[in-house]
């Protein structure tokens, strides 16, 4: 009888994973936050002013309903729904990378194109990949409208209270912070949707499942997978080291 030996949970796929996350929090604060971390001049009412000369805005003042004026304040309000945005796109990227964990593995002596010769046997499989994939994709492509939107509508406010250079310079700093996760994670769930297949976006070079898990195979019908060995490619897909024994078919 063959052993299998399933590494769940490695420690140091945890902490990548964890200053991955960290980052990308810091990136959605600086690039959604842009009214209350941008420079800009006060000109609101006369309770947040003094003596009536312009000043820089401090961030109290900044998301001080009473400091605000109407526009500012429907900005800012742009501002908190543009990173409500992206924490929806992250639970539905950790839901779906969970679920590609779960039922596949990558295996580097096969073609990315391998999974071709399971979708008959796991039909089941693949319709819950396409579902997330839809989903995933849909959530990018609302979180972009929205993000654009909302630099546009900031933009204009910053034109409004312009107080000088470090405006504009920390205006589109914060842009860009955000604007590489978005194309990529875009162009992942694309890729994904268009091809049904299970990309992942939590590494460094992206990864594209190509076998079945034995876990899976179990629990869906149809003929056995025969084993293979798995290799570590990088930190988080070592998340999972499967020991197989045999080849399984590869698509030539």
């Amino acid at each position: 009888m063959i052993d299998y030996w399933i590494e769940k949970y490695d420690p140091k796929c945890r902490l990548y994973t964890l200053l991955i996350v960290l980052t990308e929090v810091y990136k959605i604060i600086s690039a959604c936050g842009l009214v209350i971390f941008v420079p800009q001049k006060c000109h609101g009412t006369q309770r947040c002013q003094r003596y009536g000369k312009v000043q820089l805005c401090s961030i109290y003042t900044n998301i001080n309903p009473v400091c605000l004026k109407p526009y500012n304040l429907t900005v800012l309000i742009l501002n908190i729904i543009t990173a409500l945005s992206f924490a929806v796109v992250y639970v539905v990227e950790i839901k779906r990378e969970q679920f590609i964990v779960k039922h596949f593995f990558k295996d580097e002596k096969l073609t990315e194109n391998n999974l071709i010769v399971y979708t008959t046997q796991y039909q089941d499989l693949f319709t819950k990949l396409k579902h997330y994939n839809q989903i995933y994709f849909t959530c990018y492509q609302i979180m972009l409208v929205i993000y654009i939107f909302n630099s546009i509508c900031s933009l204009i406010l910053f034109s409004l209270v312009y107080y000088n250079f470090t405006t504009i310079s920390v205006f589109l700093s914060s842009i860009l912070l955000c604007s590489n996760k978005i194309f990529q994670g875009y162009s992942v769930a694309k890729k994904s949707l268009n091809e049904n297949i299970p990309i992942s976006y939590f590494n460094r070079e992206y990864v594209s499942f190509n076998c079945i898990e034995k876990e899976t195979n179990d629990d869906y019908d149809g003929e056995k997978t025969p084993p293979r060995k798995s290799f570590d490619i990088g930190p988080f897909v070592s998340i999972k080291k499967v020991l197989r024994t045999t080849s399984m078919p590869e698509i030539t």
